[in-house]
């Protein structure tokens, strides 16, 4: 969660809204400041809310998480998020209560954030289903060739 809000208010609505388990604190923009990216990323895995950040500073993050092989969607809704809507893999904005900035930059608009669950948990089934079918494939690869050395090798033995 990327937010300029302040730390206080960021890790309340990340609990109420299951962005975070039962985190209390934030990383904010001035700690990261004094941080290198490699901690900030490493940090990344342990706290997952990001407050009093700057617009410039939530494009790095978002980049930054890419480059550790992360998939970042952003929720924006104002001038501020522009950068991050469009650097991250999938930029989502409100139809109504979101800058037209915001919106220009998003590839999803939505009605209101009811609709990033649904689209949220689309994305995870979708993502558990390629999971099991490259797993599919793998198997199936990996049978075929000692399907091949059996059948093959007994026609020369």
């Amino acid at each position: 969660m990327l937010t300029g809000d302040k730390a206080e208010t960021a890790v309340r609505i990340g609990a109420e809204s299951g962005i975070t388990a039962g985190q209390k604190a934030a990383l904010t923009g001035r700690i990261i400041d004094r941080m290198e990216w490699a901690e900030v990323i490493r940090q990344a895995s342990y706290c997952s809310v990001f407050a009093r950040l700057t617009p410039s500073q939530k494009g790095i993050l978002v980049r930054q998480l890419q480059k550790a092989g992360n998939t970042v969607a952003m929720v924006g809704d104002g001038p501020n998020d522009g950068i991050a809507l469009k650097v991250a893999d999938v930029g989502i904005s409100l139809v109504n209560n979101s800058s037209s900035i915001a919106r220009k930059l998003s590839q999803i608009l939505i009605n209101d954030l009811t609709d990033l669950i649904t689209i949220l948990d689309g994305a995870f089934r979708i993502k558990n289903r390629v999971r099991q079918c490259k797993l599919g494939r793998i198997l199936i690869i990996v049978f075929s060739f000692i399907y091949l050395y059996f059948w093959v090798g007994s026609k020369f033995l």
